[in-house]
């Protein structure tokens, strides 16, 4: 029995060795963790530090492009304004010019009887001409206000230019494209 209890000793005794060198191994192993977990714990503030800085760049630098944006939409109103002024102020002043000239031909009229067939004809010439140049302009107010939506953006710009490129191709080569759809139905 005292054998037995020596041998429980000496095991009791070896379990509290291991005990206490696996209390010296926690204690290492959790101060190590613990650092560890601090440097992980800086190192996600300074990520997240980061991720603000960035976030904040990104709204400012959007915040720009829309300033940005805004101010080419205005500068390019501003255009379109100008142009349709200056053609307006165009369309006026033939418009004058033509009353003018009307003016002076029924004076010639009145003057002149020999001359009064030509002088008609030009007048109609002239009307014909302002009246073709009026449809013209409205044709090219139309074109740009029917281009100008599909002018806004790259992706808008570079959709149309392909679809006018292929409208062009197909036109182009039509005889080509007949005849063989023609091969293709009729063998």
């Amino acid at each position: 029995i005292l054998e037995e209890l020596r041998e429980i000793k000496d095991t009791q005794a070896q379990l509290a060795e291991d005990i206490e060198a696996l209390k010296v191994q926690f204690k290492r192993e959790y101060g190590f963790i613990s650092q560890t977990l601090q440097e992980e714990r800086y190192r996600y503030e300074r990520l997240e530090d980061q991720l603000h800085d960035l976030t904040d760049l990104h709204q400012h630098e959007t915040a720009n492009l829309k300033q940005e944006l805004a101010s080419i939409e205005e500068k390019v109103a501003y255009q379109a304004y100008e142009r349709s002024r200056d053609i307006q102020e165009a369309l006026e002043s033939c418009q004058t010019r033509i009353s003018k000239l009307e003016l002076h031909q029924q004076e010639q009229q009145v003057l002149q009887t020999d001359t009064v067939n030509a002088k008609v004809l030009l007048g109609k010439c002239i009307n014909v001409i302002l009246a073709f140049m009026t449809v013209i302009l409205v044709c090219v107010s139309t074109i740009a206000k029917f281009v100008s939506p599909m002018m806004k953006s790259r992706f808008h710009i570079l959709g149309t230019f392909f679809a006018v490129t292929l409208l062009a191709i197909f036109c182009k080569n039509w005889d080509h494209i007949v005849c063989a759809i023609e091969r293709i139905i009729i063998p």
